[in-house]
């Protein structure tokens, strides 16, 4: 078996593509005879090496407690949301959402996982706060030292 390639590869590769808006009423889950996915939902999905490695990164990171969220549930069915569900996400906002877990305690739910995934990037500009403007005293005060400055070195 060969070494799974790191998400970051994975994602250069060919451009996901966008994924409609679900529609609660034509959105009815996968059809028993069709498997996880009909072939219309799976040509939105992430691909399986992508879920895959996505489930590797979040086993390593939470171990027992990640396993244990899937107890008794059929791993491929939850692969198959999950590569479903993503496939609605751009590259960047997935290694997002990888990026985040290291601030999440528990591994996530899928819901938890697309809301990190979403979640705004902070900008370094917007985080600072504006310089507070001096006030007429501190104003007086620059110009009478600037003033006292000028007055020394014409004095040397």
């Amino acid at each position: 078996m060969s070494e799974p390639k790191p998400l970051q590869h994975l994602l250069a590769q060919a451009p996901m593509q966008q994924a409609a808006p679900a529609c609660p009423s034509k959105d009815r889950g996968p059809s028993k005879d069709q498997g996880p996915l009909s072939p219309a939902e799976s040509s939105k999905a992430l691909p399986g090496e992508w879920v895959e490695r996505i489930f590797q990164i979040m086993a390593a990171n939470y171990g027992a407690r990640f396993a244990d969220a899937w107890r008794g549930v059929d791993a491929e069915t939850v692969k198959a949301v999950w590569a479903k569900k993503l496939g609605a996400l751009k590259p960047e906002q997935i290694r997002r959402g990888i990026a985040q877990l290291e601030q999440c305690k528990f591994p996530p739910t899928l819901p938890e996982f697309v809301a990190l995934c979403k979640q705004a990037v902070p900008q370094a500009h917007l985080q600072k706060l504006p310089a507070p403007r001096p006030t007429a005293e501190q104003r007086e005060h620059g110009r009478n030292r600037l003033h006292e400055m000028k007055r020394m070195l014409g004095a040397t």
